[in-house]
């Protein structure tokens, strides 16, 4: 959204300072002065040029520099020279602004920095050392404190705007996460794991890269919210995620499928390897302690991906793994047969 508000930015600016050139150029040729009148039309022809060349996408940024450096040129030109009516030294006051919209803000410090160089020790040579400029000292002391303090202005608003820039993106970087993670458990909620999923499925259909589901469903989950209360049921659903994720791997998206199910994605991982993998939370949890005395254990269903299986029908197919494991007993891992 930015890039396209800068673009449309740069084409205004660019056909409304490419009119102020002609315009500017016109009216020298016609006080006869030929060579500053013939160098802002040039200008005038460049920026219309660059203008053509960035509609058509065939000049990417370096429109923009080209943008910026014929300006510089111009109100340097027009400076040396007090353009019409002495009113030269207005012209560098803008300079700033512009480099700041047209250029990423690093670039643009140099440009920037570079141009006010310039310009303050053309206005010193002139008081100190030998006029070069049009204007008295006067005027030329008031030109550089007013450029100075418009330099300062622009780079300060700057600063705020991309600290209120990258203050806004960080709170959307929050609310994407948020929106991916459960509450709970701080693991990928359903949205996440469907996104996920669906990405190693396409992975899959398009390279044959395997991927394997675990689902597990906690045993008795309800009995432990009837006789120790929500609370203790919260902690134990916190105490499997970490569980679960001490022992996957990075790459594992781990997360909560709903209430007291749970769901791990491996991606480039078959059936055995999930199995086995499956097998050591099934103990992990096992061994978990909880303050009233009474241990947790799982189901757990895995399965990998085979040819002519949906998304909709692997997952089915794990779920049913799952409450095969509950019909057997409980506290078991299931696996597909391949």
């Amino acid at each position: 959204m930015f890039s396209s508000i800068q673009n449309k930015l740069f084409r205004n600016f660019s056909l409304a300072t490419a009119l102020v050139f002609y315009s500017f150029g016109s009216a020298y040729l016609m006080r006869g002065r030929y060579l500053l009148g013939g160098f802002e039309s040039f200008l005038g022809i460049l920026l219309t040029v660059n203008y053509i060349l960035h509609r058509k996408g065939n000049s990417s940024h370096w429109s923009y520099r080209i943008l910026v450096s014929a300006v510089y040129m111009m109100s340097l030109v027009i400076f040396l020279t007090g353009g019409i009516a002495d009113s030269g030294f207005i012209w560098v006051l803008f300079i700033p602004l512009i480099t700041m919209l047209m250029l990423n803000p690093r670039e643009a410090l140099i440009w920037a920095g570079t141009y006010s160089c310039l310009i303050v020790l053309m206005i010193l040579c002139h008081l100190f050392i030998r006029p070069i400029l049009i204007y008295d000292s006067n005027q030329s002391i008031q030109s550089l404190i007013v450029y100075l303090i418009f330099v300062y202005l622009t780079g300060n608003n700057e600063s705020l705007k991309n600290a209120a820039r990258e203050k806004l993106q960080d709170q959307n970087r929050e609310l994407k996460r948020l929106s991916m993670t459960d509450v709970l458990t701080g693991l990928a909620n359903r949205s996440r794991l469907n996104q996920s999923i669906q990405g190693e499925f396409n992975r899959f259909e398009r390279y044959g890269t395997p991927f394997s589901l675990i689902m597990l469903d906690v045993d008795h989950f309800k009995n432990i919210n009837d006789t120790w209360g929500h609370g203790v049921g919260d902690e134990v659903l916190v105490a499997l995620s970490l569980a679960m994720r001490k022992y996957t791997r990075k790459s594992d998206v781990v997360g909560r499928w709903g209430g007291e199910e749970f769901l791990i994605l491996c991606p480039e991982t078959d059936g055995e390897s999930a199995g086995q993998l499956a097998e050591k939370l099934r103990v992990s949890f096992e061994k978990l302690e909880f303050e009233q005395g009474f241990t947790v254990t799982a189901s757990f269903g895995v399965s990998s991906i085979g040819p002519k299986v949906t998304v909709n029908s692997f997952l089915s197919e794990v779920d049913r793994l799952m409450y095969l494991s509950k019909e057997k007993g409980r506290n078991r891992v299931t696996i597909a047969d391949k």
